[in-house]
This record gives structure tokens, sequence and C-alpha cells, in this order.
């Protein structure tokens, strides 16, 4: 919980972080970080910490869309996943 809640300030600190890479940047590390320290291996594998990953980085992008997060980004193009480490 403690991570979800630094990652909700990450992404509310930084207005339009969704059009400022070096903010997604930091996103997409923080949540790479904890997938990667939190997941066993195995039974998880590289490939499927990384698609969890891309997944958890779209979930918070659609919440700041739709407001979730106080974020009002004006590129949701730029929602690509997480492809590599």
């Amino acid at each position: 919980m403690a991570e979800l809640v630094t990652l909700a300030a990450v992404v509310m600190e930084g207005q339009y972080w969704t059009e400022k890479e070096p903010t997604q940047a930091e996103v997409k590390t923080f949540i790479l970080d904890r997938i990667f320290t939190q997941l066993p291996d195995p039974p998880y594998t590289e490939v499927e910490k990384l698609q969890v990953a891309g997944e958890v980085y779209r979930h918070i992008w659609q919440q700041s869309v739709s407001h979730g997060f106080q974020a009002t980004p004006r590129s949701p193009s730029a929602a690509g996943g997480i492809s590599a480490r």
C-alpha cells in the first residue's frame, strides 16, 4: 500500500506528467522497480514481470486521463506500455 501512495504522490506532483518524458520515465522506473522486487522469480519470468509492469503503467495513465490522480494529460497516444528494462 505504501508503494501506491508513493506512486500517487509522484503522479499528482507532476501536473501534466504524461506530457513530460522525465516524469513518464520516473513512473515507469518506479513501477518496474516494484514489480521486479516484489514478484518472486520463479514463478514469474522477466517477460511476465514486464507485462505486469506495462499493465500497471497503462492503468495509472488511464486513471490520470480520467482525473483519478488529479492529473490532466493531453497526449494519450504516448501511453505506451513498458517494453524493456
